[in-house]
């Protein structure tokens, strides 16, 4: 390889690299018209806090499955009643999809636990 051809092979990649940073760091396109900030608005000085930033989006994805969580029973549970459990998310695999929402016990092995918590921990003697 001759030097000059190392200085053009050497220009098209810093060129490529400057392209590819500028338009990493500049973010998506901005969608609308938008009305140019004026730097004695408020929200101009506070950053803007009503927008949303490009960067963030949902955690959940399509691996996440939507059930009532707080069953314990992997095998021989039973239907959860309408007063058990809450509604929430949880991942349940890409690959091998996981059996995440339990079956409820009721009767002899029933988790509410009540009466178990208590609300005051112990007193601390302060000098």
């Amino acid at each position: 390889m001759t030097n000059f051809q190392r200085c053009v092979l050497t220009f098209y990649f810093v060129a490529a690299s400057f392209f590819i940073v500028s338009h990493v760091c500049a973010g998506p396109p901005q969608r609308g018209k938008q009305k140019a900030a004026v730097p004695g608005d408020r929200l101009y000085r506070a950053g803007h806090p009503h927008r949303i930033a490009w960067y963030a989006v949902p955690s959940a994805g399509k691996h996440y499955a939507a059930g009532y969580v707080g069953g314990g029973a992997v095998v021989k549970g039973h239907v959860r009643l309408p007063d058990e459990g809450t509604w929430g998310l949880d991942y349940a695999g890409a690959l091998l999809k996981k059996r995440i929402w339990l079956g409820w016990w009721h009767g002899r092995r029933a988790q509410d636990g009540g009466g178990t918590y208590k609300t005051d921990g112990p007193h601390l003697h302060h000098r």
